[in-house]
């Protein structure tokens, strides 16, 4: 982390946490890519309002997530549902069919509801969905845009 903050000095502010209670306190949007092969923080840290993106189903979330979360939505529910099935994706199998909302393209068409109130914890897994990354990172940066934060740099 120390050599990411030495690239990015000057450009992006990054904040380098000790713990896990310390890197959630105040975030209401939590992205998971750690590559980590166990849960990175127990689902009682989140406030309500979050909402959570993992890339890689439970591997690095607590999958009591699925269970408590007022929605799990997968990225795409037929190939995704791999992740039901796998000790990897989704230890002890704590997870069902039942404890799945939606998916993306259910959400995106409407068929099924996103956010409907502020304080819902809201949890998305997928698999490699590459409109889900991008869909997210464009809501982030017209947030950003918005509250007229961030920089531009050039990327080489």
């Amino acid at each position: 982390m120390e050599e990411v903050r030495r690239q990015y000095d000057g450009r992006v502010e990054t904040v380098l946490c000790a713990a896990p209670e310390e890197a959630l306190a105040g975030s209401n949007l939590v992205l998971m890519a750690s590559g980590a092969q166990q849960a990175l923080f127990p689902a009682e840290l989140l406030r309500p309002g979050t909402t959570v993106i993992g890339i890689e189903g439970f591997r690095d979330l607590d999958p009591r997530l699925g269970k408590t979360a007022d929605k799990w939505y997968l990225g795409y529910r037929v190939p995704d549902a791999h992740i039901l099935r796998s000790p990897k994706l989704n230890p002890g199998h704590l997870l069902t069919e039942s404890d799945v909302f939606g998916d993306m393209t259910e959400l995106l068409t409407g068929k099924c509801p996103g956010r409907e109130r502020e304080d819902e914890i809201i949890v998305s897994t997928h698999m490699g969905m590459g409109a889900h990354d991008v869909n997210c990172a464009a809501t982030v940066y017209e947030r950003a845009r918005e509250q007229g934060l961030g920089q531009t740099f050039r990327l080489a």
